[in-house]
């Protein structure tokens, strides 16, 4: 498909006319006309981060994007998910857009175009990483709140094993530990009239939480499609 999953659309799990199939819901859009006046300020090769500034603290319109996410961006990465608050975002740039002034002063071989321009760039970048963060989480509610779809791939970090009956005799558990790392996993456990089909068991080990785990499953996979079950 050319839809990249979690990004433009989340694979899901749905029951259809007394079937089980994989389908796949659209990620809202949020903030599009917002998202683009954004990187318009930040597209210049001169210093905007006074207006950039401005832009965050005085867009009423842009308020709801100021919450806590968590949101992944590397499936497989570490310490995953964040906090938008333009208050504190704000102070940082204009110490930054300081720090960059008082250097070219001090250092006539300094470079403050480049920093400036640096920064706007990663300025561009994390509005947009906010934006996505906010509309994916959207899409996750309308699946929750969707009866016939029982689970949905997602980006979302921590550890998650769903259990779904798919007939009178089969059942599977989606286990699932996101944004842990080298330690993230995505497995599959089958059980047959309660009996755990799971040749297969690995050794999980959090070496910064100084924590370990055995998980036995019956398959793995790769971490590009993870679930999140429905409450």
């Amino acid at each position: 498909m050319k839809e990249k999953i979690n990004e433009e659309v989340l694979c899901i799990l749905r029951y259809k006319d007394n079937e089980l199939i994989i389908d796949y819901e659209p990620i809202e859009i949020n903030f599009s006309n917002e998202t683009e006046a954004f990187k318009k300020l930040c597209q210049t090769n001169s210093d905007n981060l006074l207006a950039i500034s401005q832009y965050l603290k005085a867009t009423e319109s842009i308020i709801p994007l100021q919450k806590h996410y968590k949101y992944c961006q590397k499936l497989d990465g570490s310490y995953q998910g964040f906090i938008v608050n333009f208050e504190e975002r704000v102070e940082r740039i204009i110490q930054s857009r300081d720090i960059f002034y008082l250097n070219s002063k001090d250092n006539e071989d300094y470079n403050i175009e480049e920093n400036i321009f640096n920064l706007q760039v990663e300025l561009k970048k994390e509005f947009i990483l906010w934006v996505s963060a906010y509309n994916i989480e959207k899409s996750y509610r309308k699946c929750f709140d969707d009866k016939q779809i029982l689970t949905f791939s997602h980006r979302i970090n921590g550890w998650s094993n769903p259990e779904y009956k798919l007939s009178q005799n089969f059942t599977v558990e989606l286990k699932t530990n996101f944004g842990y790392g080298s330690a993230s996993y995505f497995y599959i456990k089958l059980k047959y009239k309660n009996i755990e089909i799971t040749p297969f068991s690995e050794w999980i080990d959090y070496e910064i939480a100084k924590f370990s785990e055995i998980v036995r499953y019956t398959k793995s996979f790769a971490y590009r499609i993870l679930f999140q079950p429905l409450k």
